[in-house]
């Protein structure tokens, strides 16, 4: 069993995602293919972030707790920065 965190899959901070991991199946195997693969599995690894953030403002607005709120609306503004 491979077991590894979400952010292990991100290349390091000003490296392209292509020079951080590989894929294993592509459909012609140019190089745009490669990096267009991998740069949404490089996205959509921070998709869990989204989702607890949304999950704190629901809570948030919920129980009309401010703090709450503005913490998951911080945790989706910081995410997208990162997918960005």
């Amino acid at each position: 069993m491979i077991t590894y965190d979400n952010e292990d899959l991100l290349p390091p901070k000003g490296e392209f995602v292509k020079n951080h991991i590989k894929n294993i199946r592509m459909f012609n195997g140019c190089t745009d293919e490669a990096g267009f693969i991998l740069m949404h599995v490089a996205i959509e690894t921070q998709s869990n972030k989204l989702i607890q953030g949304h999950l704190q403002m629901f809570d948030g607005a919920r129980n009309r707790d401010r703090d709450l709120m503005n913490k998951g609306m911080e945790l989706h503004l910081k995410t997208m920065q990162d997918m960005h």
